[in-house]
């Protein structure tokens, strides 16, 4: 979010995972310069690194407010192995990773929305300037 704060024009979109930028922090005139941007946050619900209910979540009502139309966000409750191959000790359920894990997701093509995966949205954005 950083980046895109500080260089609106030179992305044609994002994908923050685990985003840190505290919300606090961006003020509503840097934040309308991106909310027409495209967006994809990725985060998990136990993320005990960064509160996603003190940055990510209320970056993510704000941009709603001003109107982001190409807005996505994959807020998962925890980080599972999704790949079948890691189990807890018992081998009941998928191994549980760090809640700031959220990376495994996005970077297994885990990240979707309907049909769409989190890259296939992020092939299809241009920059229009």
């Amino acid at each position: 979010v950083n980046m895109m704060l500080q260089y609106p024009d030179f992305f044609a979109a994002a994908f923050p995972i685990c985003e840190a930028f505290p919300d606090a922090r961006i003020n509503s005139r840097d934040l309308a310069k991106i909310a027409q941007k495209p967006m994809w946050f990725v985060l998990a619900k136990n993320d005990p690194t960064i509160d996603p209910e003190k940055n990510t979540m209320p970056t993510v009502n704000r941009l709603k407010k001003m109107g982001a139309k190409n807005l996505h966000y994959s807020y998962f409750d925890k980080v599972e192995d999704v790949t079948g191959k890691y189990f807890n000790a018992d081998k009941t359920a998928p191994h549980e990773y760090h809640g700031h894990d959220s990376w495994i997701y996005v970077f297994n093509d885990y990240v979707r929305e309907g049909g769409l995966s989190l890259f296939e949205w992020l092939a299809s954005q241009t920059n229009s300037d």
